[in-house]
């Protein structure tokens, strides 16, 4: 039987971000990006993107060498590498198997392998990884399975809104299936995004049919620190309204976790929010069909 349950646009919002970033469109969307690059034909979009990137990236890692040709050249060689990683996973998904983590893993190897040491001394190294993680780091929380045991949370939903909106501007319409549920720590019995059946502020996760990988993790909600700043703040303004996020900070009377002498600031309150707002626990969930735009996954 299929339910009736309405979604509030900003849980539509997220569904949407759960389909697009876990499916085989947005890994071969990553690709294309990968060989505009590579093939020197980017958008200027794209262009942009990734000369803040370098400016980001090279801020604490200055420049060794001011080669132009010998930049371009390494550039595409360690993209190439990196796009032929991200088609191994496509390879996988394409047979039916939710495989990622191509991406992190490879950049986790060269941060800590001593093979590696080449690629740590080159500054483009430093800004493909800044460029490409803003584009994998999504869709690995989602699938890969040592992130996916510290389920998303409402601020993680949030920090990716923006990039996902310029990305996938129409969102599809949804149906909640009541007939399809699974709990926490089951694999469900099809692979899509579910949603708590009792807490309407239990952040949705996307999950599949396959044991020790895809099963649904405990939900991620608001602790009473998160209600109360919800309620104080409202949903258009957490995360993002500066001032408000700092009022409600102070007279809460928070601290920073990582620096709890420390009063808190307009910049800080944000990130001690993000820590201290949110809680975990078990539930039961129902099943959130695509009825149009569908995402292939």
């Amino acid at each position: 039987m299929n339910s009736s349950i309405e979604l509030a646009p900003w849980r539509q919002r997220q569904i949407a971000m759960l389909y697009r970033y876990a499916s085989l469109d947005y890994m071969k969307a990553v690709d294309a990006m990968l060989s505009q690059l590579i093939e020197g034909r980017p958008a200027s979009a794209l262009e942009q993107s990734l000369a803040a990137s370098c400016a980001a990236a090279l801020e604490s890692q200055p420049r060794m060498h001011n080669d132009a040709r010998r930049w371009d050249r390494d550039m595409r060689e360690i993209l190439t590498e990196l796009r032929q990683l991200l088609r191994e996973d496509i390879k996988a998904r394409s047979h039916g198997r939710y495989r990622a983590g191509s991406l992190g893993h490879f950049f986790t190897q060269v941060g800590r392998a001593d093979a590696y040491d080449a690629y740590r001394s080159r500054d483009e190294y430093y800004v493909c990884e800044h460029f490409v993680r803003q584009y994998s780091d999504p869709a690995e929380d989602i699938l890969v399975e040592h992130r996916r045991q510290q389920p998303l949370t409402d601020h993680w939903f949030a920090c990716h809104l923006a990039r996902h909106l310029s990305d996938q501007p129409e969102v599809p319409a949804f149906q909640v299936r009541t007939d399809i549920t699974a709990r926490s720590g089951e694999s469900p019995p099809r692979a899509g995004v579910y949603i708590s059946q009792d807490d309407a502020n239990a952040a949705p996760q996307f999950a599949w049919p396959e044991q020790d990988r895809g099963q649904l993790a405990d939900s991620s909600t608001f602790n009473d620190v998160g209600l109360a700043a919800l309620h104080a703040i409202g949903r258009d303004g957490l995360w993002f309204d500066e001032q408000k996020m700092y009022a409600f900070a102070v007279e809460a009377g928070i601290r920073h976790p990582s620096s709890p002498q420390a009063a808190i600031s307009p910049v800080s309150a944000s990130s001690a929010l993000a820590i201290l707002a949110h809680a975990t626990r078990p539930c039961d969930w129902y099943y959130v069909e695509i009825t149009s735009g569908s995402e292939r996954r």
